[in-house]
């Protein structure tokens, strides 16, 4: 890159530190935040229902959701085992786990044997590639991100925001940039108690959850809009 490129730009300033530790010219990088359309979101009642009623579970229970393919990275396996210990409170005795991502390798295969092991067939649903992300998403009363690596921008938590969800999300990549402690929860990466704390305490005050789910739409409408990012391109290529 140092060779071919007059800037490159990253997504944030984790990827920034690490491409300047794989030897990159720290005055040729640029940061530009990623963008998302906010608007299919706008469009979809929140806690609609529709999710609910296609997985045939009663409105009132507690609907976690989880949008990445299903490969190692994104650590499902450490968010099922999390899973496991909300299931055995109280709050969350009646909750749900939903996946939505296309299948990645083995992955789901070892996913539904870890879920079977764990007598968690009957609450855990694999939805596979979805078109209506946005309709499911404002169905969640908790999204999560269980990454444990690979999260250089992130927009399945700027999407999250978007659909006024409150997020859960590991601390990996430029996650704790994006996510502000007003919209969700930062727990370490592969810790599937921190992980399970944190859900069950969003299951424990919905109104709480709720807040933090209109900051967080809030937020990512005012930081992270496609015009702000095409201004910021704009800029750097009449300044080249």
């Amino acid at each position: 890159y140092n060779a071919v490129t007059t800037r490159t730009i990253v997504t944030g300033e984790a990827g920034r530190q690490q491409m300047v530790h794989a030897g990159m010219n720290a005055d040729r990088l640029v940061v530009i935040r990623g963008a998302v359309d906010a608007s299919p979101f706008e469009r979809q009642v929140r806690h609609n229902g529709a999710l609910r009623l296609q997985l045939g579970i009663p409105a009132d229970a507690p609907l976690i959701g989880c949008v990445a393919r299903l490969a190692p990275i994104k650590g499902h396996t450490h968010l099922i085992d999390a899973f496991a210990r909300v299931r055995a409170t109280a709050v969350g005795s009646a909750a749900h786990l939903v996946l939505i991502g296309p299948a990645w390798g083995r992955g789901e295969a070892a996913l539904r044997a870890q879920v079977t092991r764990l007598h968690l067939e009957a609450s855990v649903h694999y939805l596979g590639r979805r078109d209506d992300i946005p309709t499911c998403m404002r169905d969640f009363d908790v999204g999560v991100v269980a990454s444990v690596g690979s999260e250089a921008l992130s927009r399945v938590t700027l999407e999250y925001m978007c659909a006024a969800v409150p997020v859960v999300a590991t601390a990996v990549g430029t996650i704790a940039e994006i996510l502000p402690k007003s919209a969700g929860r930062l727990v370490p990466p592969a810790n599937a108690a921190a992980l399970a704390a944190a859900i069950a305490d969003l299951l424990a005050a919905p109104d709480r959850g709720a807040s933090l789910g209109q900051s967080g739409a809030q937020h990512v409408r005012r930081e992270f809009t496609i015009e702000k990012q095409v201004d910021a391109l704009e800029e750097l290529y009449g300044n080249l």
